[in-house]
């Protein structure tokens, strides 16, 4: 089995950020089937079909984490915030499915409210979830590393051999990242090489 420092069929980041959108998109679903009296029934269906897209994308998210040497979060982590926004997305539905069930004629105010909440309340989470997927390639150089170290201290039975396996098994994201660091160096030498020649241009002109 093949294990991986950074999963790279399965990027949890961008895994958890689809899973949000999704899930916004069924908050908004329901926003709208509330909106009106009576309710708009027929989003139940669709609500119902963001449901169980919202189940798969948690299954994988679980099936990724099992199969992941060292993961970006600590596993326990990664699998209470799947099922955490699996958990909203079930909640959404379970509202549509009942509204339905039982041909609520009128929606009141209250409800039109706590719907308005989650949709305001998956904005937030999706654009958290974001800016976490985006951080630098310092920051995230310095994560493996230190999840690494982590997982040594708890495996060090393992020999040369198995690290050395690790380690070419993975060799493309290291050399993602690898070159990914050397392309900041430059860009950053760059930036500095034109600050100095513009003060001296300054100095000259002066």
């Amino acid at each position: 089995m093949a294990f991986s420092l950074i999963p790279r069929s399965h990027h949890f980041f961008d895994d958890f950020v689809g899973l949000s959108e999704e899930i916004r998109g069924g908050a908004k679903l329901l926003k709208q089937m509330m909106s009106s009296d009576p309710p708009d029934m027929s989003k139940a269906d669709a609500i119902k079909d963001v449901e169980h897209s919202c189940d798969g994308r948690t299954r994988a998210i679980v099936e990724a984490v099992n199969r992941t040497f060292v993961t970006p979060l600590d596993r326990e982590d990664i699998h209470a915030l799947a099922i955490s926004l699996d958990d909203v997305m079930d909640a959404i539905d379970a509202a549509a499915a009942v509204t339905r069930l039982y041909k609520i004629p009128h929606i009141r105010p209250g409800a039109r409210r706590l719907a308005d909440i989650v949709c305001e309340s998956m904005d937030r989470i999706t654009e958290a979830l974001g800016s976490i997927s985006h951080k630098s390639v310092e920051s995230r150089i310095m994560h493996v590393i230190a999840r690494l170290f982590f997982r040594g201290i708890y495996f060090p039975q393992m020999g040369w051999w198995t690290w050395t396996k690790v380690i070419t098994q993975n060799r493309q994201t290291i050399f993602k990242l690898v070159g990914e660091a050397f392309g900041a160096w430059r860009r950053a030498r760059r930036k500095k090489s034109g600050a100095l020649v513009q003060a001296d241009e300054t100095l000259l002109s002066d």
